[in-house]
């Protein structure tokens, strides 16, 4: 990927649009960014990361500038598909929200052709994924692959251990493998461990819930519904009893609340026939009652309209009087009103004009003050306007003369560029020529202290061979005892869980043996009770068959007497009716010597009687035969099943002794703990065994390494010890060289010593650099004095001609007030024209008042005196009509009352009764009247219903209280029963949780071994260091090629024995250096490798190569020397697929840059950050 053209609008500092030709910058491979703290150069890469994925990569929302609502960013740039490159142009606005946040409003990502433009994607989500489709980078791979922060490998290059570790997961994105797994795993273990516990809590509420437990609730449910059936069957019987009961005795009840109200209603008689009496009466009365009113009406209205005659005969004449005094005086008023009026309204209207007139001069007073204001500001601006014009002259003659100085000056210390060629190749052989002799009397210095290195290694050899065979001694001995530990039965890790499982077994089972000798004890109880049951009912069954017979025979007897008497007793009914000389229906005679006699007609009664009490007898000997059958049925089948579960718990139980099981168990519990303890004693010896052999191999290990890495560095050191020799006849070769090179140099350019000129050369090039800032910044001055200068001179010419307009309004505005005060004072007679006008206008309004006033009292006084003539002809009217109604009205109520039977108007009056009173009484009667023949009837109805039935309360009370205590025992068996199912359904429901809990107690033992055995693995951060290694190997060989390349094939990075970093020299027979002893210069170049081999690895993700980067950091702290260096280094390193791009603020990096972006930053007040190409 390689930038071509960067379009910036409104983003952080950019206020308008600026334009970054990419294309100009990257085609010498080497650019620069330049520009002071503050000034944009980081807001050029947040531009291109907003573009590419619509978010910058500092973590900030407010990227848009203040003085706008909305931003813009355009980028276009090439990938290498192939040996064709592909153009495509991305373009994203963004704007401002209301709430504060920020909003996409265009993202298209278009794909530039020869014949057109293609469309590839539109809105954010597409435009996102077709960059990643075509980079293949994420915007945090993207950002660290573009701009390299060289100062934070500086830094790591001298990292070890745990720091280097924490920055190793930092830059591979090693944290997923690290701690953070080990954290997911921990919180997996103490999740299981706690639903483990949970589940042992929940299984240990189920102790004691068996399969044979549930079979024995089940039976004893059984056996409870068996009995409440016949129960059932019981009280059916005894309700049907209680229903006819119940019915005969509340027939009864009724019947006696009925003849008490009868009773009642008998005692109101004598007071109801009186209000019935009354009510007549009243009802009468009430008839005549609105005539009698009627008439009252007619002879109070004559007697009030008699008193409002005689006041009207009085009042008239006083009236009439005062309305002729009210019509003169309104005559004189209306007088004067028409001879005032005219005069006194044009006087008003005067006074109107003249307030408007006052209104207008106050205006015209305020416009003068303003004239007076605004014509000394622009009096006193005109005098600062030509005040700062003489000094802009003064600076500008000043300007010219120190621009004309320094290019004066410029000219004088100009180098011409041979001598500046020379110059530059001379000072290059001269530091050559010092490195050759720094290095040749280094690696002498290293040849001495290397043969002593080498002596030193092999002393330390013998010693770590010594040491390693005493290891290895110890570690078979604890080998060894190994191999015994591994022999014992205590080796199996379940040996103390299956003895505790055997344990817990046996317990159970003798509780379950005691559970059973406790239910056989029971159940022989319970059949020696059910067996002296049965021979009780067996014997009262015996009894009751003999009654039985007897009451039988005693029926039978009883039944042939009464029919003998029936037959005697039908005989007596014919001889009541046959008469002598009838013949005998039975034998056909007509004599009749013995007729039949009716005495059996009582006996018979008493017979019958007898009969029926016999049989009653009868049938409750029968019905008490039957509930012992019943009951000897229920016994049966009580005893055979209680016999069944006596059978299966001896076959349970057999000959199995509880005392034997009991001291069985108790030796399983030492038995177990005397396993735990040897169990335990065996893990610790084990334990300890094996910390022994792991820290005896660890020793081994550790020697072996040492060894190894000594035989090594001796093997290393001798080879470099010939190197050295070699090496420091080569700089002795090539110093002599480089000498005869400066010689000739010298002699060329006419000069003595190369270092002193070129640092006088480059003195000068600074000096230069400084005049020519100093030259750009006195030309713009200039440049910025014109243009004040003009617009200086401008404003001036306004404002002389607006002081001018100024002053003739200003006189205008005078002259006209003069006058409208002088006519002012002509219209309201030299008074205050507002006071003025509200006394004419108080004066005009008393007058009309007045007139007003009197106009109305005339009305009123006219319109009273009619009034009352006509109400006085009125009441003369009412007065004849009212006498004659009421002497047609009072003939009428007389004649009315003597037909209703009353003696006068007074008793009428007596006997009215008003309406609620009379309605109450017919209420009253009508309601005893119904209730009356309501309890007649309800008597009748009861009676005929009860067919002469009778309940005494002793028998009613005795037939609930038999049904009660049934319900009762049934109430309680149901409940029982009830009891017994819940405990069936619960025993069922927690067998089943019981297999469910041991199902989720084996899966979680299973997910808790794998994550221990997961734990294990990853202890320590192994897994972690083992991933950072391999990384780190690969980033060394990269960094370690571009190193080479950047050196020039003298330096290469390497990885020692501990994964620290040495630097090799192959310029000094492949030396290798630890980091730490490395020099300024050789510590950015390394660190720059390491840079670049992350970047690479980092792009390994994307789809296309970045050819381009940014390098940031580092170059403020580098001295003239070290940046030399650096520049020749980075001049080596671009090529035509890849160009390096420094961001910076250091000066002296502008000269050695080819092309440059200069960022200015915004100016108060003025336009925003802007670019420019140089």
């Amino acid at each position: 990927m390689r930038p071509s053209l960067l379009k910036i609008k409104g983003i952080n500092s950019f206020n308008g649009e600026q334009v970054i030709e990419f294309n100009r910058l990257v085609e010498k491979g080497l650019f620069g960014i330049f520009g002071p703290t503050g000034s944009g150069k980081s807001s050029i890469l947040d531009a291109i990361t907003l573009v590419l994925y619509g978010n910058i990569s500092r973590d900030s929302k407010e990227f848009i500038n203040t003085e706008v609502d909305r931003g813009e960013v355009s980028f276009e740039f090439e990938i290498l598909d192939g040996k064709r490159r592909r153009t495509y142009r991305l373009e994203r606005g963004i704007k401002r929200k209301k709430n504060g946040g920020i909003e996409t409003t265009v993202a298209r990502m278009m794909e530039l052709e020869v014949d057109g433009i293609k469309i590839l994607a539109e809105g954010v989500t597409n435009v996102n994924q077709e960059v990643m489709r075509v980079i293949g980078l994420s915007a945090d791979d993207f950002t660290r692959s573009v701009v390299l922060p060289q100062g934070k490998f500086s830094e790591f290059l001298k990292l070890t251990g745990r720091e280097r570790r924490n920055m190793l997961e930092r830059i591979f994105g090693l944290e997923q493998y690290g701690k953070t797994i080990m954290d997911k795993i921990s919180t997996q273990r103490k999740k299981y461990d706690v639903k483990r516990i949970d589940l042992e809590g929940q299984l240990k509420g189920y102790e004691g819930i068996t399969g044979d437990y549930y079979k024995e609730v089940a039976e004893h449910l059984n056996l409870l519904l068996g009995e409440e059936q016949l129960l059932k069957v019981e009280i059916l019987k005894l309700d049907k009893e209680y229903q006819q009961g119940k019915k005969t005795w509340e027939l009864q009840e009724e019947r006696r609340g009925y003849e008490a109200i009868k009773k009642t209603l008998e005692e109101k008689k004598s007071e109801i026939e009186e209000n019935r009496n009354q009510f007549e009466m009243g009802r009468k009365s009430n008839l005549l009652k609105p005539y009698l009113t009627n008439l009252k009406t007619i002879e109070e209205k004559i007697n009030e309209n008699k008193i409002n005659l005689e006041k009207l005969e009085t009042d008239l004449p006083r009236v009439n009087e005062k309305l002729k005094e009210v019509q003169e005086n309104h005559q004189k008023s209306l007088v004067y009103k028409e001879e005032q009026f005219p005069s006194l309204i044009a006087k008003v209207e005067s006074c109107k004009q003249a307030e408007e007139m006052e209104e207008q001069n106050q205006l015209l007073i305020k416009e003068i003050k303003a004239l007076e204001e605004l014509y000394a500001y622009h009096y006193k601006e005109s005098q600062e306007k030509a005040k700062g014009l003489e000094k802009l002259k003064v600076k500008r003659i000043e300007g010219k003369e120190k621009i004309t100085e320094i290019e004066k000056y410029l000219e004088a210390i100009y180098i011409e560029s041979h001598i500046r060629e020379g110059l530059e190749q001379g000072y290059s052989l001269e530091k050559d020529m010092e490195r050759v002799l720094l290095e040749k009397k280094e690696n002498e210095t290293m040849l001495v202290a290397l043969s002593k290195v080498i002596e030193e290694n092999k002393i330390k050899l013998k010693e770590k061979t010594q040491i390693k065979e005493g290891l290895e001694a110890g570690l078979s001995t604890f080998v060894e005892a190994q191999k015994h530990l591994e022999q014992s039965p205590l080796k199996e890790e379940n040996i103390v869980f299956t003895n505790k499982m055997e344990l817990e077994k046996r317990k159970q089972q003798l509780i379950t043996l005691r559970d059973h000798t406790t239910q056989r004890s029971t159940l022989v109880k319970v059949l020696e009770a059910l067996l002296r049951d049965k021979t009780q009912l067996e014997n009262n069954k015996e009894a009751y068959i003999t009654k039985i017979r007897e009451a039988e025979s005693g029926f039978e007897t009883l039944k042939v007497e009464v029919k003998k008497i029936e037959m005697e007793s039908v005989a007596a009914n014919l001889a009541q009716h046959l008469h002598q000389g009838d013949s005998c229906p039975v034998c056909g005679s007509k004599e009749h010597p013995h007729p039949a006699e009716g005495k059996a007609e009582a006996l018979l009664i008493e017979k019958n009687n007898e009969l029926g009490k016999s049989e009653t007898k009868l049938l409750e000997l029968k019905e008490e035969k039957t509930k012992i059958d019943i009951s000897l049925a229920q016994v049966d089948k009580e005893g055979d099943m209680k016999k069944t579960s006596l059978e299966e718990i001896e076959k349970l139980v057999g000959n199995q002794s509880l005392e034997d099981f009991r001291k069985e168990v108790d030796g399983l519990e030492i038995e177990l703990i005397k396993v735990i303890k040897e169990r335990e004693a065996y893990t610790n010896n084990k334990t300890k065994t094996e910390a022994e052999i792991e820290k005896h191999k660890e020793g081994i290990n550790s020697n072996n390494t040492l060894l190894t890495k000594l035989n090594i560095e001796i093997q290393k050191d001798s080879e470099s010890h010939e190197t050295l020799i070699n090496k420091i006849q080569k700089l002795r070769k090539n110093s002599n060289e480089i000498s005869s090179s400066i010689e000739k140099l010298k002699e060329g350019l006419k000069i003595e010593n190369i270092v002193v000129e070129y640092n006088q050369m480059k003195g000068l090039d600074k000096e230069r650099w400084k005049k020519e800032k100093e030259l750009k910044d006195l030309r713009e001055i200039v440049e910025i004095e014109n243009h004040q200068r003009e617009a200086l001179e401008e404003g001036l010419h306004s404002l002389n001609l607006e002081i001018a307009k100024n002053k003739q309004q200003l006189d205008g505005n005078k002259q006209h007030l003069n006058m409208s005060i002088e006519k002012i004072k002509k219209l309201v007679e030299d008074n205050n024209p507002k006071t003025y006008r509200v006394t004419l206008e108080n004066r005009m309004k008393e007058v009309e008042e007045t007139e007003k006033n009197l106009k109305v009292r005339v009305e009123k006084g006219s319109a009273l005196q009619q009034k009352m003539v006509e109400e006085k002809a009125i009441a003369e009217n009412n007065r004849v009509n009212l006498e004659s109604e009421y002497s047609l009205k009072k003939q009428e109520l007389e004649k009315m009352t003597q037909d209703q039977g009353f003696n006068s108007l007074e008793e009428i009056e007596k006997y009215v009764i008003i309406e609620e009173e009379l309605e109450r009484l017919e209420k009253q009667i009508i309601t005893y009247d119904d209730d009356v023949k309501n309890i007649n009837h309800n008597i009748g109805r009861i009676n005929k219903a009860l067919e002469g039935n009778c309940l005494t309360q002793e028998m009613w009370e005795q037939i609930q209280a038999l049904l009660t205590e049934k319900k009762q025992v049934q109430e309680k068996m149901s409940k029982e029963i009830g009891e017994s199912q819940q405990i069936v359904k619960d025993v069922k429901v927690k067998l089943e949780n019981i297999k469910e809990l041991k199902k989720k107690e084996k899966k979680i033992t299973h997910k808790l071994d794998i994550l221990l055995e997961l734990s294990k693995m990853l202890e320590g951060n192994k897994f972690v260091e083992y991933v950072a290694i391999n990384q780190l190997k690969y980033i060394a060989r990269e960094a370690s090629k571009w190193l080479k390349e950047i050196t020039r094939g003298r330096y290469a990075l390497e990885l020692d024995s501990s994964g620290n970093f040495v630097m090799r020299d192959d310029f000094n027979g492949g030396i290798r250096r630890a980091t730490n002893t490395l020099s300024g210069g050789e510590t950015f170049l390394t660190s720059l490798a390491l840079a670049l081999a992350l970047s690479s690895h980092i792009q390994l993700k994307g789809s296309v190569p970045l050819e381009f980067f940014f390098l940031d950091e580092g170059f403020g702290t580098l001295d003239s020397e070290l940046l030399e260096i650096v520049m020749n280094a980075l001049e080596r390193l671009h090529s035509e697929k890849l160009s390096v791009g420094i961001i910076s603020h250091v000066e002296e990096l502008k000269n050695r840059v080819p092309i440059k972006l200069m960022v200015s930053p915004p100016i108060y007040g003025g336009e925003g950050t802007t670019i420019k190409i140089i």
